[in-house]
């Protein structure tokens, strides 16, 4: 079952972003309200809704769902970076407006949503159907290890900066 947890620890690292810290910088550090991140939430919610999903679900019916996920990983990869960059040595005053958080945003989430709507189809593939209450604990044991390492790691590395 080696390969479908390198499928589940690979897509937690794709979702667990900041964790608890992510309002922080947006209200301590780029000075936002929470209203504005509420406002961020609800539009992104609303084009996932209506544009995102039912896109990425046409999508997956035509598509292998290994490269599908190979895709969405590194592309959520690529996408993270390019938004450090543009925030770090793009913007002078290092601040993105709501305008800029909600399109990197969309573009992380819609490439989130091509491997996450692909991954589940594809660990069935691997799992032998004796093996699916055993593959299940062991890839909720990989989730909850994963996201008790990577938010801790975050909160000691924003600590010790």
């Amino acid at each position: 079952l080696w390969p479908v947890y390198l499928l589940v620890f690979s897509t937690v690292l794709m979702q667990t972003g900041l964790g608890a810290i992510d309002p922080l910088l947006m209200t301590e550090q780029w000075g936002y309200s929470k209203q504005d991140m509420g406002t961020n939430i609800f539009v992104g919610g609303m084009i996932n809704l209506l544009v995102v999903i039912p896109l990425v679900g046409l999508i997956a019916d035509r598509m292998d769902r290994l490269k599908m996920f190979s895709i969405g990983v590194v592309g959520v990869l690529v996408g993270q970076i390019a938004y450090y960059v543009f925030v770090q040595f793009v913007l002078p005053d290092r601040r993105p407006s709501i305008a800029q958080m909600i399109f990197f945003g969309q573009l992380m989430s819609a490439v989130g949503q091509f491997s996450t709507i692909a991954m589940q189809p594809l660990i069935y593939d691997y799992i032998p159907r004796d093996k699916m209450g055993t593959a299940q604990a062991g890839l909720n044991f990989v989730r909850s290890i994963t996201r008790l390492l990577t938010l801790n790691g975050i909160g000691l590395w924003v600590t010790m900066y």
